[in-house]
């Protein structure tokens, strides 16, 4: 059916039959193939030093100095022939050019808001205790005071909160009968709708800022929402009947940056003829998954024939026109829906943050989490009767005091990346200067140049080894 219609729109578009590709593609033979290429390769790797690049030894001095037709190779290609020859690429997502521009406005948002402020045992399989909450500097678990659980009770029955601690505690299994479900967004959702009004009573005429890590449970949309994923290509075009079921979405206003015209593309004034409803760099795209080579089969295959492939760079020039959903998705309200976490706490007042991705030191629950599993650890006995009760225990018995230093922490680490310091040198500092609450760039300085000082005095000891 697929074959059938895109041959219709070929032929709706030139008035002919689309030319079978069956048999055209030659695979060619990979350089890494020549004996000579791969000795200079593994020779150069052997020797490797830090903050060099095997693309650029191959472009600019290996490849040159050999009789062949390939003079270059991509960065995609650099790393296969890493991993054909046996290494293993680490995928580093902290310094990506989205997490950075996350990162830096996430730095910008907690920037207003601090203005205004003054051993462990082997893991080993077995049932499952999930548990979701909040915390704050001053109250560290989100729940209502003893005083406020006095005042609460006085209240008539209508008015009184039905919930006074917000913390969830799950124990999921494949068998929903023995167990419970896993957490999903309907149980987020529950859970925030519940801890705002305790919010409230804890933060009386305040604007509260609710931070979230950026999971995909925490970035799900309403059922709602304008998602161009969901739709069916025939919904864009005015001249296709649109088959398969669709959920309904919300009314929006053409944005007045998009021009007007008639279909959801045909009124954009964005439909061109002959225009597909899915491009394959499109598909890629969504399909591409972050496992260790970063690649799938078909991906590695085209690698392998030295065929063309879009780099992270060559991504953001892919022209916007390239398909129906792929034009969809960057009109302006496509782009501007929020998740129903975040539509929830602004239709309340407050405000909604979203940490970047791969910066679980920016978010101080982590570190409470990670006090409380080192407790429970140390303490669980291997009955999971007990180590549900072990599990509150050690989420009760962390200090307020302890939680404070996770907060600072976490803002230490906001200072320094504000600074624009990133890796082995924010680290330094961060430790360096654990009693403070953010670092100045005079206390990075010392940091440093004290980091790099030791750093020269080990160097005669490595090279005795």
């Amino acid at each position: 059916m697929r074959i059938l219609c895109a041959q219709a729109r070929h032929f709706e578009a030139s008035e002919s039959l689309k030319p079978s590709r069956q048999g055209q593609k030659t695979k060619g033979k990979s350089t890494l193939n020549n004996e000579a290429v791969a000795l200079g390769v593994q020779s150069w790797l052997r020797t490797l030093q830090p903050g060099q690049l095997l693309q650029t030894h191959l472009n600019t001095t290996l490849l040159p100095s050999f009789d062949l037709v390939k003079k270059s190779l991509s960065l995609w290609q650099a790393r296969r022939w890493l991993w054909r020859l046996g290494y293993r690429v680490y995928w580093d997502g902290h310094e990506r050019k989205d997490m950075k521009k996350r990162r830096k406005e996430y730095l910008e948002e907690m920037e207003k808001i601090e203005s205004n402020e003054q051993v462990l045992k082997k893991k080993e399989k077995g049932r499952l205790i999930m548990v979701s909450g909040f915390i704050c500097q001053c109250y560290s678990n989100l729940a209502l005071t003893e005083s406020m659980l006095q005042e609460n009770a006085k209240l008539p029955e209508n008015e009184r909160l039905m919930v006074m601690d917000l913390r969830v505690t799950i124990c999921p299994t494949s068998a929903t009968k023995s167990g419970d479900n896993y957490w999903n967004m309907d149980q987020m959702i529950a859970q925030l709708r519940t801890a705002i009004p305790i919010a409230r009573c804890l933060y009386p005429n305040a604007v509260i800022h609710w931070v979230f890590n950026n999971s995909s449970c925490h970035g799900s949309l309403a059922q709602d929402a304008l998602t161009a994923s969901k739709m069916n290509t025939g919904m864009m075009h005015i001249n296709v009947n649109p088959g398969g079921k669709v959920p309904d979405m919300h009314d929006t206003t053409i944005p007045a940056t998009n021009p007007h015209g008639r279909g959801i593309l045909h009124e954009r004034g964005l439909l061109k003829p002959g225009m597909i409803g899915d491009c394959q760099a499109c598909k890629d795209s969504k399909s591409r998954k972050a496992h260790i080579t970063g690649l799938t089969d078909t991906e590695l295959g085209r690698i392998d024939a030295d065929e063309e492939y879009d780099t992270e760079e060559e991504e953001d020039e892919r022209p916007s026109d390239c398909c129906m959903r792929g034009m969809l998705s960057l009109e302006d309200d496509f782009q501007n829906e929020t998740s129903l976490l975040q539509q929830i706490i602004e239709e309340a007042g407050d405000v909604c943050h979203f940490l970047p991705k791969f910066h679980p030191e920016l978010n101080p629950i982590e570190y409470y989490w990670g006090w409380a599993k080192n407790y429970f650890r140390e303490r669980s006995t291997g009955n999971f009767a007990k180590a549900k009760a072990l599990v509150m225990e050690s989420l009760n018995n962390c200090p307020l005091l302890t939680i404070g230093q996770f907060f600072r922490r976490a803002f230490r680490y906001a200072s320094v990346y504000r600074l624009g310091v990133t890796g082995v040198a924010a680290e330094y500092a961060v430790w360096k200067f654990k009693s403070h609450r953010t670092v100045r760039q005079k206390d990075l300085d010392v940091a440093e140049s004290e980091r790099k000082s030791q750093v020269a005095d080990l160097e005669p000891i490595w090279r005795i080894f």
